[in-house]
């Protein structure tokens, strides 16, 4: 039996912590609820667990899923939720969605801005669907 789509960004957090799956097929398959969905704020308002004790990953999820949430709220107007505003959503180190030499430079200047502040350089249509 399929599991289902995490229904928001809390459950991102929630079906990593029990091992329903990883964060990246979490992650876009919320993007996909999101999209599609008429409730957009109530999607990204609870705050999500903190993954960095799980993953063991500098903090990179759990700043991944603030930036995500900041990200959506400034495209579709809605309120920031705090959570996502919170120190302890920033990555320890740099993160590089591309780890060649040559890449680095080019995400430093394409990362959008709620990811670089938060120590993420990833490409700026990192959160399209098709």
């Amino acid at each position: 039996m399929k599991k289902k789509c995490p229904q928001s960004i809390e459950d991102i957090a929630a079906r990593v912590l029990q091992s329903e799956t990883d964060f990246g097929t979490a992650f876009r398959e919320f993007l996909d609820v999101f999209y599609h969905s008429r409730r957009k704020k109530y999607r990204l308002e609870r705050e999500p667990e903190l993954l960095v004790g799980f993953l063991n990953d500098d903090g990179v999820a759990d700043a991944y899923l603030a930036a995500i949430a900041v990200t959506l709220c400034q495209k579709y107007r809605l309120t920031t939720p705090h959570w996502a505003l919170s120190k302890s959503r920033v990555a320890k180190i740099p993160f590089f969605s591309m780890n060649l030499p040559e890449s680095k430079a080019w995400l430093l200047t394409e990362s959008p801005p709620a990811f670089a502040e938060r120590n993420l350089f990833i490409s700026r249509d990192a959160l399209s669907r098709v």
